[in-house]
């Protein structure tokens, strides 16, 4: 009793210290001291506790968001900019993506109006990705409507036990059922601006592959796969040797692009940072191995025979491609300048091939401004060291009140940006390297 009491005092008291003292504590667990029935308790607990943590987490940022929004209210801030940047301070201390350190936010001040869900959630019986899904499916409603689906899901004890036992997707749909009850016109309005967000995206795919996904209504979606699959199945009848999913993943590329993607190489413009000896065949490498990778914009970084064939079908096709070359032995781009306020589009260019991806430390965005770091307004020069790529959240974001940037460049060479936020805490962050650096000769 003694030692739980004194845990409560140091979370009370110190939660900092608290938390890095239970994180030290995790580090020295040793399995091999346990038998199986012992470890699987642990295993429990353990969620229990991470379940309980990340409750904490959301309780901390609330504070993070209460204080923030004080201090700029006591600044003068308009109302409308009020909280800006706070979710990007959650992102940096959860080393998360600015988006989730956004989406971090908004549970936790969701969350706090929903008692018995808190609850459970701070107890560790529910996970944020269960409490995720139950405020998403019910965050549209009014406060009282939000307190009565509440209520219902977990208002007592035999039905908050219902509901930690239900998988994450039986949760979901019990609470999207319960606010179509409770709203039934403001579901019809939700899923006809749930089609208006119709969208495609992509994203890279392990062993050079990308995963295209598309966001459609429900009857398109339905159309589109039927329409694949009645393709996949004729094939297959007529002798076609290829798999159903690759019959399916070829007929969506024809059809797309109308053209055959097994014989007829894609016309479009490839954007190949490269180092030179990428494009010799192997064995033309002057005695070094052929270990160079290209990147293509709009994917990342693919080997170098990839990198060659890619080269070969833009000539052949009369498509375009830009090559950006870069130094064997260090891997960096060159530097540029220029007297223009704006970012020329050559500048622009090298500014996205060198970073790759948004500069802010585990964005991962693609890269949607060009930025100044020390502001031009401030005298920050219209150059390589001074640009970083940024998306468009981060960008904003780091033009708040209390944001403050720099550069260095490592004895290296490796252009480096520091970055501060409003309560001092200090972010460092680099490009990586356009190609794995060359060994010196011996």
């Amino acid at each position: 009793m003694s030692e739980s009491l004194a845990i409560e005092a140091l979370v009370r008291d110190d939660p900092v210290a608290a938390a890095r003292a239970f994180a030290r504590g995790l580090a020295d667990l040793a399995p091999e001291s346990f038998c199986e029935t012992d470890l699987v308790d642990v295993l429990g607990e353990l969620e229990t506790l991470k379940c309980a943590a990340e409750s904490a987490q959301a309780v901390a940022t609330r504070g993070v968001y209460a204080a923030a929004v004080a201090r700029q209210r006591a600044a003068g801030w308009r109302s409308s900019r009020l909280g800006q940047g706070v979710g990007h301070q959650v992102a940096l201390a959860r080393r998360e993506p600015p988006s989730r350190g956004s989406t971090h936010l908004g549970l936790a001040r969701e969350v706090a109006a929903l008692p018995h869900l808190a609850g459970l959630w701070a107890a560790g019986r529910v996970s944020e990705r269960k409490v995720s899904l139950i405020v998403g499916r019910i965050v549209w409603l009014d406060a009282d409507d939000r307190r009565g689906v509440d209520a219902q899901l977990a208002g007592d004890p035999e039905r908050a036990e219902r509901l930690c036992q239900m998988n994450d997707w039986q949760a979901r749909g019990a609470a999207e059922a319960l606010a179509c009850a409770a709203d039934p016109a403001g579901a019809v309005r939700r899923r006809a601006a749930a089609e208006a967000d119709r969208h495609v995206t992509s994203r890279p795919a392990p062993d050079t592959m990308m995963r295209l996904s598309a966001l459609l209504p429900v009857k398109d979606g339905v159309a589109l796969i039927a329409a694949l699959r009645l393709a996949a199945d004729q094939a297959r009848a007529a002798g076609d040797d290829r798999t159903r999913g690759q019959v399916m993943a070829d007929t969506l590329v024809g059809r797309v692009t109308g053209r055959d993607p097994l014989t007829d190489p894609a016309p479009v413009t490839v954007d190949v940072t490269v180092p030179l000896d990428a494009l010799l065949p192997d064995g033309s490498h002057d005695g070094q191995a052929p270990h160079a990778f290209g990147w293509v914009d709009g994917y990342g970084e693919v080997p170098a025979d990839l990198t060659r064939s890619l080269v070969a079908d833009a000539v052949e096709t009369l498509g375009v491609f830009r090559r950006v070359f870069t130094d064997p032995a260090t891997g960096q781009l060159v530097a540029m300048e220029s007297a223009a306020r704006r970012f020329p589009a050559l500048l622009a260019l090298l500014l996205r091939r060198r970073d790759t991806y948004c500069r802010t430390p585990w964005c991962g965005a693609p890269i949607r401004h060009t930025d100044h770091v020390l502001p031009a307004e401030e005298g920050g020069p219209t150059s390589a060291d001074n640009g970083q790529g940024l998306c468009e959240a981060c960008n904003y974001a780091k033009q708040a009140p209390g944001w403050r940037s720099k550069t260095r460049t490592d004895p290296d060479g490796t252009h480096v940006v520091e970055t501060t936020t409003p309560t001092g805490h200090t972010h460092e962050t680099r490009p990586p390297p356009a190609h794995p650096p060359r060994s010196p000769r011996e």
